[in-house]
């Protein structure tokens, strides 16, 4: 039996979190576009040290599985020998 297991994080949290929802709000097709397009400006407006939508991965072992997780970062700035994970985060409600 071959324990390998390749999955997104999005695919990992659909599977955990099958019912229910930890978000209660309503989108639309208006506000997500709103989203990407103030995403992506965010995004162009950092520096030479910010690598936009970066992929990430990593392989895990637990109880006889070899699970690949992949997904992809909004961001991540590069300061010298660390690396900052930016997560970009929008709401069309006043804060």
């Amino acid at each position: 039996m071959d324990n390998r297991l390749k999955l997104s994080v999005h695919q990992l949290v659909d599977f955990v979190l099958r019912t229910g929802d930890i978000d209660n709000r309503i989108f639309n097709r208006s506000s997500m576009n709103e989203g990407t397009r103030i995403h992506a400006f965010y995004q162009s407006k950092q520096g030479v040290n910010y690598l936009s939508e970066y992929l990430l991965g990593g392989t895990f072992y637990n109880s006889g599985y070899t699970i690949f997780l992949e997904g992809r970062a909004d961001g991540i700035i590069i300061d010298g020998a660390f690396a900052i994970i930016d997560e970009i985060k929008s709401t069309v409600v006043e804060l």
